[in-house]
């Protein structure tokens, strides 16, 4: 109430509202930060596992399936750090995935694309610009910047609606692995 009211009286400061303010500022931050590494990691596994099934071919899928300008960046930092993360995909940056759906967006359009299927790919793959501008937030937090609470919103229904387009993809597997065994 007292932060409500602050907003409309910028000099009303109770003892111990600026603390409270800074406090839920962290906690949005926090908050934020675990929805975003999930978010990310998601992509990775379904992205990587997309890909490797559409390009089969020993490593075919990390040339056709991810962009040279992409590549080439992964790769400086993969050698950089001597590989001490692993794989090579492990060095992918969150916004990366745009634009390996929006390259792909015929294999990714159904699982990715957020909103109305009759938008152009730019905007249905804009909420992944959404994710990486907050991540930023979250990532420098010297920059005394915090993620607000209608941010923070947003951040949950994207986690929810790709949980929810990945558990899809789940089903139909399982549906599609039922009708080759027979059942």
């Amino acid at each position: 109430m007292q932060q409500a009211i602050q907003k409309t009286i910028p000099s009303f400061t109770p003892p111990g509202l600026k603390a409270f303010i800074e406090e839920q500022q962290a906690q949005t931050n926090i908050r934020a930060k675990i929805i975003i590494d999930d978010i990310e990691k998601t992509l990775q596994m379904s992205i990587m596992d997309m890909l490797k099934s559409e390009f089969v071919e020993n490593e075919q899928w990390w040339f056709d399936g991810i962009p040279k300008q992409i590549r080439t960046k992964v790769m400086q930092r993969y050698e950089d750090d001597n590989g001490q993360r692993g794989k090579k995909e492990y060095y992918l940056d969150l916004i990366d995935y745009r634009t390996i759906v929006q390259q792909h967006w015929g294999l990714f359009n159904k699982l990715f694309g957020y909103g109305k299927a009759n938008l152009s790919k730019e905007k249905r793959t804009a909420w992944l610009n959404d994710v990486n501008d907050l991540r930023k937030i979250v990532a420098h937090g010297s920059s005394g910047r915090s993620v607000t609470v209608e941010q923070l919103a947003l951040l949950e229904e994207y986690s929810q609606w790709l949980k929810t387009q990945i558990d899809k993809l789940d089903d139909d597997k399982d549906e599609s692995t039922d009708l080759e065994d027979g059942g």
